[in-house]
């Protein structure tokens, strides 16, 4: 048997219990770092990593670390590490275990008493991260370990019971790389009500609506304004890992489309105006025009759609869009491969930080601008004088406290070469009283009709929708029968109308 010195023992035990004691936590000092999610992908993200070493060894020990890297691919080429701090330890060279995983030796001096590298920085520096999802966060993990075998599989992502291997206190994880939005695009959005309370109905706004004021054939009206386009706030990069700009991302040229009822006598001509921008209308239902998003869409007052005309103000929102196509190296459908760099369409958000002044907007994705009319219209598509026997009748109920007055507006029809015209005889103002109906007994005495005596006909009531109904009747005196036709509000059909 073997005897041992006790003063070499205790020796031995207390650099036993000193090398396996993590008196610091390893933990990873490099931050997250927050990449633009415009950058085409798959790209090779270079940063550092660095990582406090949680971890005191003794003269001349060995220990092997690893980097383990989840949701990226590692090149098999990486720069030697470095590590500071004590000076008493020196970094082997790296190998590389799948595409994810690398490992290396750390050695400490042969021969000089060890003070203590629990504080020492590992650091392995220009590390190439080729980057592939949007949506995944790169995470990294270092642990030490006794043998390579342990350290290629580096586990240090897991709990200890896990990896029992890792010596304890080396271990740490923490996100590396994530990817945000780096813009933002709004729109400050606007609402006006066409009222019933001028002849004739819904030609002019009611007053404090929201636009410029408007009277029939006169003008211009705004129906959006100040669409801003932004940078998120804080640190976000590019794939070189400077701060990005919205020049990097967008180009000079855009196309910003204004959605909505343009084709009708109101919106007979209408204009963008704004810094660097001035196109006319398209006829149709989409209103569009070319411009430069990074100075028109950055100004203090971007841009405002402007309309003239005559006729009935229709009730609708437009919704905005811009096309644009990103500069190389960008993508703005977040496609990863070939589909990334496409022409798309952006859709505005409503500025909610200036919702409490345009409390009446609905808060929609898109809205540019809101037409409201107030009152209520009540059609009955289909009147018809059949004459005889037969009488056509219209009843305007009034459920509200309040007298209210009404006109009818009358439309002929036209089918497989039979047609009409028709008109609404003078005087063409009626009132409702409060709580009461007011009731059409004949219809032949209230319209005139050129041709078959068929058409269409609607109530123009000043008051609110909720306290309106409205019917129409057909009667055949000689048989005493009745058919009630409830009459519907066009603006409220999905809800079944009145």
């Amino acid at each position: 048997m073997k005897f041992i010195n006790k003063k070499v023992l205790a020796v031995a035990v207390l650099g036993a219990l000193a090398s396996g004691n993590a008196l610091a936590d390893a933990e990873i000092q490099t931050t997250n770092t927050v990449y633009a999610k415009e950058i085409a992908l798959p790209a090779a993200l270079t940063l550092p990593v660095a990582w406090k070493l949680g971890y005191n060894f003794n003269t001349n020990e060995t220990r092997y670390a690893c980097v383990r890297l989840s949701g990226a691919a590692l090149p098999p080429t990486i720069a030697s590490p470095t590590i500071t701090g004590s000076g008493d330890l020196t970094a082997g060279v790296v190998n590389v275990v799948g595409n994810n995983v690398a490992f290396f030796t750390i050695s400490s001096d042969p021969t000089a008493t060890i003070g203590g590298t629990s504080t020492d920085i590992v650091t392995m520096p220009a590390l190439s991260i080729t980057a592939s999802d949007y949506n995944t966060t790169v995470t990294a993990s270092v642990g030490l370990y006794d043998n390579p075998a342990a350290a290629g599989a580096c586990n240090a992502d897991k709990p200890a019971a896990q990896d029992p291997q890792r010596i304890p206190g080396s271990g740490d994880s923490k996100p590396l790389i994530s990817f945000k939005q780096a813009y933002t695009l709004k729109i400050d959005s606007h609402k006006a009500v066409s009222t019933v309370s001028v002849d004739p109905s819904y030609t002019t706004f009611a007053a404090g609506s929201g636009l410029n004021a408007f009277t029939g054939g006169t003008g211009p009206v705004t129906l959006a304004s100040n669409a801003t386009l932004a940078l998120v706030p804080g640190v976000i990069l590019k794939a070189d890992g400077t701060p990005i700009a919205l020049a990097d991302i967008f180009p000079t040229a855009a196309t910003l489309k204004i959605a909505g009822n343009f084709n009708s006598d109101w919106l007979d001509s209408a204009v963008f105006t704004g810094a660097a921008l001035t196109a006319a209308a398209d006829e149709e239902s989409v209103t569009s025009a070319a411009f430069d998003p990074l100075t028109v869409l950055t100004a203090p007052n971007a841009f405002t759609v402007e309309a003239n005309g005559d006729g009935e103000i229709p009730a609708g929102i437009y919704q905005a869009s811009m096309r644009v196509t990103p500069n190389a190296g960008y993508t703005l459908n977040y496609i990863v491969g070939p589909g990334s760099g496409a022409a798309v369409d952006l859709v505005p958000a409503i500025d909610e930080t200036l919702i409490t002044a345009d409390t009446a907007v609905t808060d929609n994705a898109a809205n540019a601008g809101q037409i409201d009319q107030d009152g209520v219209k009540l059609m009955t598509p289909l009147v018809q004088l059949a004459g005889g026997n037969w009488l056509a009748r219209l009843a305007i109920s009034n459920t509200g406290t309040k007298d209210r007055t009404f006109t009818l507006k009358a439309q002929g029809f036209d089918s497989e070469g039979d047609s009409s015209t028709v008109t609404v005889n003078e005087p063409n103002s009626f009132v409702v009283k409060a709580g009461t109906t007011y009731v059409f007994d004949n219809l032949a005495n209230t319209l005139t009709f050129n041709g078959r005596a068929r058409g269409t006909v609607t109530a123009i009531v000043n008051a609110p929708a909720e306290d309106i109904k409205g019917v129409y009747q057909l009667v055949n005196t000689a048989a005493n029968t009745i058919s009630n036709i409830n009459m519907i509000n066009p603006s409220n059909a999905a809800a079944g109308g009145h």
